[in-house]
């Protein structure tokens, strides 16, 4: 059966960074077999109790769904103030409303974390508060991460990932976030 894997990019700028990583990260499983689908989260409005009484908006059941649905969720997102950004962070808030849909959205989702910066260390720090946040959700983060460092250096004028060091680096994640995601398949 075919791994169901979903995508989300924590930048709404179109051709960011972040979001080419992405389509890297995407293309690479979909040519390991995978079949993949990107959750934009361009739509989600800002999280507010008030609207959520009122019901949930179409644009966050339409992203709850997809992640429902998913095998594995990649997580590529940019660095903001040593964080993960506000909208990326809005998203995964709505996402878990009511709490009593967190086991079914998030719960056991293998997770892959990426992002990319124009610093030396990536978004390292970004990826300790995803963890953070994996955790409470129940999902589970594997190990390896991207992180790509000086970014406006990483990708020919397509969007493809040029140095080896990243390309080796996203094979590696790749392939541990596949053999993870297929072992917690067999489980269920």
């Amino acid at each position: 059966m075919m791994l169901k894997i979903v995508g989300i990019c924590g930048s709404l700028r179109k051709n960011s960074y972040n979001q080419r990583l992405l389509k890297a990260i995407l293309a690479k499983l979909e040519e390991k077999g995978a079949k993949v689908e990107e959750a934009s989260i361009a739509k989600i409005l800002l999280y507010s109790g008030d609207v959520e009484v009122k019901g949930i908006p179409r644009s966050v059941s339409q992203f709850k769904d997809k992640l429902r649905k998913a095998d594995g969720i990649v997580f590529v997102h940019p660095e903001y103030n040593n964080s993960i950004s506000g909208v990326f962070k809005n998203a995964i808030d709505w996402a878990s409303r009511p709490s009593a849909d967190i086991p079914k959205v998030f719960g056991g989702k293998v997770v892959l974390l990426a992002g990319a910066a124009d610093g030396n260390f990536g978004t390292i720090r970004a990826q300790m508060h995803m963890r953070a946040v994996c955790r409470v959700l129940g999902m589970i983060a594997i190990p390896q991460e991207i992180l790509l460092a000086k970014c406006d250096e990483a990708f020919d004028k397509k969007g493809n990932l040029i140095r080896e060091m990243d390309l080796n680096q996203t094979e590696r994640a790749i392939s541990k976030f596949i053999e993870m995601v297929e072992k917690v398949r067999l489980v269920e």
